[in-house]
């Protein structure tokens, strides 16, 4: 409580103390939209995806299932996992996690932009829109992959 000598020489003292106990309030929230951001991506990788073809923007070349003679598929598991399947046989399972990456690291006011790295690897752009996945890692001369949503 406020001693009652300090609230006769300032008048204003409650409602200091009531605005700094709003602004305590509204400033110490949980939610915060990156976090919330970050969960729905999370989400949108969760699940299995059929590999359609990788592009290599560097040699100009392209590679399907028909061109090389297999299948191919990942699942993004929910416990940060992602395993990798060719003809319905496991072949790899790696960690995996979403991080922002600074666009511009010299830049204060530089956005950020949401990585995937598996494996503690190459941070590779990733898109996820109707039901198709991108992993795109061209701006390191790596290679550019499709995939599906099994359904």
């Amino acid at each position: 409580m406020i001693p009652k000598e300090y609230t006769r020489k300032n008048p204003f003292a409650h409602v200091v103390i009531l605005i700094g106990i709003l602004y305590l309030t509204i400033a110490c929230t949980d939610e915060k939209p990156e976090d919330d951001f970050l969960g729905e991506a999370y989400k949108s990788l969760q699940g299995e995806w059929q590999w359609i073809k990788t592009e290599s923007p560097r040699t100009r070349s392209e590679f399907t299932p028909e061109s090389e003679g297999y299948q191919e598929s990942i699942v993004f598991k929910t416990n940060d996992t992602v395993e990798y399947y060719r003809d319905e046989e496991l072949s790899h399972k790696y960690p995996y996690k979403l991080k922002y990456r600074i666009d511009n690291s010299m830049d204060a006011n530089s956005d950020s932009t949401l990585v995937l790295v598996i494996n503690n690897g190459t941070e590779s752009f990733f898109s996820t829109e109707n039901d198709s996945l991108i992993i795109n890692q061209s701006y390191v001369d790596g290679p550019v992959t499709y995939y599906e949503r099994k359904k």
